[in-house]
């Protein structure tokens, strides 16, 4: 199984995935919280979001350094083991893509893209028929600021607990040749 920490200094919390994937950690209410997931031939990926005052599920996924590489070349770049990869999710609560929304951050990186439905694609917003995220590829390393845009009439929110608006926004840190997953949640018409 993959191995999972909580870094709450107030609940520290760790266990390792049962055969579903799934695992129980505690993290404080009201605040913003990171698990990091470990496993051999993955990068360590850090999943980070708003805790609200209920009990939730973060749903995230952990690509290994082979497809990484794969899907860094079909967008004809290389793996920079100096720096970061950020994965913006953009799902609704029962994880489907927030079409339209957008999401922009203020480090320097090789790019921002998105799955459509047949192949990766060059944007910063969730197409119709994709995947609800946003990656931005060999990010620098260090705090950035991520600022996510709801398509018009929609809200979004750092998930799951955050405030919600018509943009929202979240720090979140970089770190070399890890993976940083910011998880945002968007309302998406039924």
């Amino acid at each position: 199984g993959v191995s999972c920490n909580s870094d709450d200094p107030n609940l520290p919390s760790s266990g390792t995935t049962e055969a579903d994937g799934r695992v129980n950690l505690r993290v404080s209410g009201n605040t913003q919280f990171s698990i990091t997931t470990t496993d051999s031939g993955y990068m360590s990926h850090n999943i980070t979001g708003m805790s609200g005052t209920e009990n939730f599920t973060a749903v995230s996924l952990m690509a290994s350094r082979d497809l990484t590489d794969q899907m860094y070349g079909m967008l004809n770049i290389s793996v920079d083991s100096s720096k970061g990869i950020l994965i913006v999710a953009l799902d609704d609560l029962q994880q489907r893509p927030a079409i339209g929304a957008s999401a922009v951050v203020n480090l320097n990186h090789d790019g921002a893209f998105v799955f459509g439905a047949t192949s990766i694609n060059w944007s910063d917003t969730v197409p119709s028929g994709g995947s609800g995220f946003v990656a931005f590829a060999n990010i620098d390393t260090g705090i950035a600021d991520v600022t996510v845009t709801a398509r018009e009439g929609h809200n979004c929110w750092f998930a799951p607990g955050g405030e919600h608006g018509t943009t929202a926004t979240s720090s979140v840190e970089i770190k070399a040749d890890e993976v940083t997953v910011a998880l945002f949640s968007c309302d998406v018409e039924a």
